[in-house]
């Protein structure tokens, strides 16, 4: 059973008690040796941390509204019609024991004649105008029908409930799919082409075992093939690599720090976040996601006001300057989700989903809006990536790529040749090399307590996997980054970057886009402009682009080659 906040049944009451609670216990706790927050400065992450999350927690039990629910099976029914419906499976089952042989029978009859006077008291609460009627246990056949009279009202009840039910659900749905279409345009399209968002339950594991199909149904099998394949999916690398001495000559050049780019640029990054930026960062993050592993939400951070805004704040800011995090902030907690096929209980056909601590993702996302900027204005990043910085879209490279292909068909001045390649990187952040990772940082000269803090994010992190049995054992994570750390996609166009720099330089026999530019409206003089194109990349999306064949074996060559 899991432990869910109702957030739309909490009044703004409620929310206001949470806030004076957290700041409470917040002050209970860190007054005791501290007597004013500047002094919090001197505690661990890890006490911070604790102290923070500990508050947090104990104040949303005490105030907000919540609810207990099964990891497999979830209600849609009220608590009153979930009630009558298990008092009719309980009389079916009565009346089902008259009927039945079995060695049990009697004691079972018995267990059950001794319960039915709960369910009767339970019926006067549930069915208006009902009493008790009297009845008797003798003779059988009068008990009999006096339960088969009982399973018919609930029935009937049941009946006219299903369909008030239902009636109610579909006026529900109408009303939010209209409010949908003018505050969320993307949910109504959803909802309007009945596009369901698919999930899986991890109740059992298809392997193979000894060259035979083995369908995995014990908890403790299903969690030990789980943890097997999401700590192997991706193996280290066979080579590690500390420093670009030990590289072939093209990818020492490669990764080079760039000559033209000073380390004063990123002195912004890791300046002490403000309480406006802060509180900016916490109201721009998401509503109704999954909750991190200590089940603080999105939606408790925003609530939080005076002393334990400020000391969220005085934790990031505290993150920045030692270019560390909490020990707790390593601990994360993995949600499969199934891929675009079938699930079929096999686990390579699920993707990881990383449910990371909120309060992280808010220091990460205030560094990742800061770096991505800097990067962005100054144009550092060299290699053409149209994804990871503000203003990324896949509008452009599919407008380029359309226009390539329209010029090859129809341009009869035009006699190259086109050759395209289009990859995908399979398991991408999953594969990332640490190591690697330092170096791209290294070669956009940025500081050495940023990849700290960066690295840090990464390093001696342990997992668990959720499954409908509970979640399993940690593991440790040996390779990659991970999917939900809203960072991921920046280090990845970083991690990318001296590849695609290499393609855009080295590979021969690009196709050259031709365009013309209007020079004089009034005598409709035009300039011939051309563009030589090598690679359409977004995020670990590329199309390699070129003229001949040998062009495109020579960018494919290059991919091979280089040092992932």
């Amino acid at each position: 059973m899991r432990t869910v906040f109702s957030y739309t049944s909490t009044s703004e009451e409620q929310w206001m008690k949470f806030a004076t609670e957290v700041d409470d216990s917040l002050g209970v706790y860190l007054n005791k040796q501290y007597t004013t927050c500047s002094d919090f400065s001197s505690l661990s992450l890890d006490r911070m941390w604790y102290a923070l999350k500990a508050a947090i927690f104990s104040a949303a039990i005490e105030t907000l509204s919540f609810h207990k629910v099964s990891n497999t099976h979830r209600s849609t029914y009220s608590p009153e019609l979930s009630k009558l419906i298990a008092i009719n499976k309980f009389l079916d089952r009565f009346l089902y024991r008259f009927t039945t042989r079995h060695p049990n029978r009697p004691t079972q009859i018995l267990q059950m004649t001794a319960e039915l006077p709960s369910h009767l008291v339970n019926l006067t609460s549930l069915l208006p105008d009902y009493s008790i009627p009297t009845y008797s246990t003798t003779p059988l056949s009068g008990f009999k029908s006096f339960l088969r009279s009982q399973k018919n009202l609930v029935s009937a009840f049941l009946g006219t409930k299903f369909a008030q039910n239902l009636s109610d659900s579909v006026e529900y749905y109408t009303a939010l799919r209209d409010e949908h279409f003018s505050d969320s345009l993307g949910t109504f399209i959803d909802s309007a082409l009945s596009v369901e968002k698919c999930s899986i339950v991890l109740d059992r594991v298809l392997v193979v075992l000894d060259f035979i199909p083995t369908l995995l149904t014990d908890p403790s099998d299903i969690k030990q093939a789980a943890v097997a394949h999401f700590q192997s999916v991706v193996s280290p690398p066979l080579v590690q690599y500390h420093s670009i001495a030990s590289f072939p000559p093209r990818w020492q050049q490669a990764y080079t720090p760039l000559p033209d780019v000073s380390a004063s640029l990123y002195d912004p990054v890791l300046t002490p976040i403000t309480l406006q930026e802060w509180s900016d960062v916490i109201s721009s993050m998401p509503n109704n996601k999954a909750s991190s592993p200590s089940k603080i939400s999105y939606e408790m951070i925003k609530h939080l006001s005076g002393e334990a805004l400020d000391f969220s704040l005085l934790l990031a800011n505290t993150c920045l300057s030692r270019g560390d995090i909490p020990a707790d902030w390593r601990e994360a907690v993995v949600y499969p989700i199934p891929k675009p096929h079938d699930f079929d209980a096999q686990l390579k056909n699920t993707r990881p989903i990383t449910l990371l601590e909120t309060v992280q993702k808010c220091v990460v996302k205030v560094v990742t809006n800061r770096l991505s900027a800097i990067l962005a204005d100054n144009k550092i990043l060299q290699g053409g990536n149209f994804a990871g910085l503000p203003g990324g879209s896949t509008d452009v490279p599919i407008k380029m790529l359309d226009a390539i292909i329209h010029q090859q068909k129809h341009d009869s001045t035009d006699d190259q040749e086109l050759w395209i390649i289009s990859q995908d990187i399979s398991k991408a952040f999953d594969s990332m090399d640490l190591n690697m990772l330092r170096l791209a940082l290294d070669r956009l000269h940025i500081p050495a307590l940023l990849v700290q803090f960066i690295l840090n994010l990464f390093t001696r992190r342990n997992n668990k996997i959720i499954t409908c049995h509970g979640d399993t054992a940690a593991y440790r994570v040996r390779v990659g980054i991970d999917q939900g750390e809203i960072i991921s996609p920046l280090l990845w166009v970083i991690y990318l970057d001296p590849l695609l720099t290499v393609l855009n330089q080295e590979t021969r026999d690009p196709f050259v886009l031709k365009s013309s530019a209007l020079l004089d409206y009034s005598s409709l003089a035009f300039e011939q402009q051309f563009l030589p194109i090598s690679h359409l990349t977004f995020m670990d999306d590329s199309t390699l682009i070129a003229s001949s064949k040998s062009g495109i074996e020579n960018r494919f060559l290059l991919l091979l080659n280089f040092i992932l």
